[in-house]
């Protein structure tokens, strides 16, 4: 697959390890534009010296990713595992992704307060990245202030572009 330009890859819940979703995105290290859907924060951390490095990925999407039940900080420590391994990346865009998100319904419970975590002074390196794109279609726990709030102080040279999808 070394001539490869563009994957989309699809994973059903539980249906491929994270070992052999690990070995697909190192096959795939020669793409411009991936999409992901249905990863989780597990597959992208780069625990070991195999992690694959994507030079030439410029545009990286995806779709309903790191829904696991680790928290925002760990999450955004396995995007951050991989962003690092993608030097050329200019557009992230994030659909539907790191938290569940439901409609109106009478058993939901909005938070009152929004938690903002301090940040540590460590700044993520992708020095080429220009626009991080979040989708989503509800927020009623302030989830989504947290996560823009995480991503601009990781990235803070890149642009932050929010898109409400009425379904």
């Amino acid at each position: 697959m070394d001539s490869l330009v563009k994957a989309k890859i699809s994973v059903s819940e539980n249906r491929i390890s994270e070992e052999t979703q690990r070995e697909l995105l190192g096959s795939l290290c020669n793409v411009t534009s991936l999409e992901l859907i249905h990863f989780e924060a597990e597959v992208m951390l780069n625990d070991n010296s195999e992690f694959p490095i994507f030079h030439n990925l410029r545009t990286l999407d995806l779709h309903s990713c790191f829904l696991n039940e680790y928290e925002l900080t760990g999450k955004l420590e396995a995007l951050a595992s991989f962003l690092q391994n993608a030097p050329c990346l200019e557009k992230l865009s994030l659909h539907y992704c790191m938290f569940y998100s439901f409609p109106d319904s009478e058993w939901e419970i909005e938070r009152k307060n929004i938690t903002l975590p301090h940040h540590d002074g460590k700044i993520l390196r992708c020095q080429k990245l220009k626009l991080i794109e979040v989708i989503y279609d509800y927020d009623h726990d302030h989830q989504l202030i947290e996560l823009v709030w995480s991503l601009g102080r990781s990235l803070p040279d890149a642009n932050i572009k929010l898109n409400k999808i009425v379904p």
